[in-house]
């Protein structure tokens, strides 16, 4: 995060990724679009594409271990909720 807040990482609108996860302060499973910053072995860095009022906006570290992640669609859902607790 620092990283990005001090040179900000690539947001390229042609290369969104499509990714269901569990992100902080949600019980549910949510499925976002947004930007694929950077990515190891265990985690990746995403971004979503959503407004900045959002609950989920700003840079999240995911485990990949509870993650499906891939390119992004014109069909998937900005924000949706997937699971439940």
């Amino acid at each position: 995060m620092l990283k990005d807040a001090a040179s900000p990482l690539s947001r390229d609108d042609t290369e969104l990724t499509m990714m269901q996860s569990y992100f902080p302060y949600l019980k549910q499973k949510v499925e976002s679009v947004g930007y694929l910053v950077s990515e190891d072995v265990e985690s990746i860095v995403f971004i979503p594409k959503i407004g900045d009022a959002s609950l989920l906006a700003g840079v999240h570290i995911i485990d990949k271990s509870v993650t499906i992640f891939r390119d992004a669609t014109e069909n998937d859902s900005y924000f949706k909720i997937v699971g439940t607790p």
